[in-house]
C-alpha cells in the first residue's frame, strides 16, 4: 500500500507491460471448526498445547506440527518509470521468480530437493546470477517437519558450498501459519529486511533438528548488508515456489 510519506511497499517492472500499478497479496481465515478438525485428523497441527506463544517452532527439534493463523497482506506492485513519474521510493525490486512441482502426492516430497533446487537454478541463471549473489533466504519452513526438513534439503542442493554460510530465517515462529497469506507476509518481511538491512530471526528454536543444520538466524535479528533475498513457498502436492526480491 502507498504510505502516508508517499513511498511503495514494492516497485518493479510490471509483468509484459500490461499495468502500470497493481495490488497484490493474499488474505486467509481457517480458523473454523471444519479446517482445524480436519488438519487435525490428519495430524498436521502442532500438539504442544501447554505453551502457545512457543508451539510453531521451525526447524527445531520439537517441531511437531504447523500452528493455523489468519491474517491479510496486500502490497503495490509498480513499474519502475510510473514510480519515477510521482516521485516514489521503492522498498525494493521483484527481480523475477520460479516454480516447479515433486509431483509425488499430497505430502511426499522429492527426498533428493532436485525439482526445487533445479527451479532455483533456473531463477539465478535466468537473471545471471550465482549462488553468491543471494544473501538471505525468508523461509517457508512452519513447523511442519516434512515441510523444514524439504526446506533444508531443496537449499542444500540449490546453494551447495555456500548453503553453510547463507542465513535463512523462519518468521513462523511469530506469526504462525496463515495458508494462503503467507508468501505475502514473506514478501513483506523480506522486503523490511532489504530496506533496514536486518535480517529477522526464526523464534523459538532453541534445539535445532539433526536434520535442519544450517544457518537459521535463532533468537535475535541479524545486521547484515542483504543485496538479495530469496522468499520461499512450498504447498500441497509438492508445489515449490520462489521469489527474487532486491535493493532497489
Amino acid at each position: 500500500m502507498v504510505k502516508g510519506d508517499g513511498k511503495v511497499l514494492l516497485s518493479l517492472k510490471v509483468a509484459n507491460d500490461e499495468v502500470d500499478m497493481c495490488l497484490a497479496g493474499g488474505t486467509e481465515s481457517p480458523l473454523i471448526p471444519m479446517v482445524v478438525a480436519g488438519m487435525g485428523r490428519t495430524q498436521e497441527l502442532s500438539t504442544l498445547n501447554d505453551d502457545p506463544p512457543r508451539a510453531s517452532r521451525p526447524f527445531d527439534r520439537d517441531h511437531a506440527g504447523l500452528v493455523l493463523s489468519e491474517g491479510s497482506c496486500i502490497l503495490v506492485l509498480e513499474a519502475e518509470e510510473h514510480a519515477q513519474r510521482r516521485g516514489a521510493t521503492p522498498y525494493v525490486r521483484v527481480l523475477a521468480g520460479a516454480t516447479s512441482s515433486d509431483g509425488n502426492g499430497l505430502y511426499d516430497f522429492a527426498p533428493s530437493g532436485e525439482p526445487g533446487a533445479r527451479a532455483i537454478h533456473r531463477l539465478l541463471q535466468r537473471l545471471g546470477l550465482a549462488a553468491t549473489d543471494v544473501d538471505y533466504v525468508c523461509a517457508h519452513a512452519n513447523s511442519s517437519p516434512a515441510f523444514d526438513r524439504k526446506e533444508t534439503t531443496v537449499i542444500k542442493r540449490a546453494f551447495g558450498e555456500c548453503a553453510a554460510r547463507l542465513p535463512v530465517s523462519s518468521i513462523k515462529g511469530v506469526i504462525g501459519h496463515p495458508f494462503g497469506a503467507s508468501g505475502a507476509f514473506q514478501v513483506a518481511a523480506t522486503a523490511m529486511a532489504i530496506r533496514h538491512q536486518l535480517i529477522p530471526p526464526t523464534h523459538n528454536l532453541e534445539n535445532p533438528d539433526v536434520e535442519c543444520d544450517l544457518d537459521y538466524v535463532p533468537g535475535a535479528a541479524r545486521r547484515v548488508q542483504v543485496r538479495r533475498a530469496l522468499v520461499t513457498s512450498y504447498g500441497y502436492g509438492g508445489l515449490n515456489s520462489y521469489l527474487l526480491l532486491a535493493a532497489p
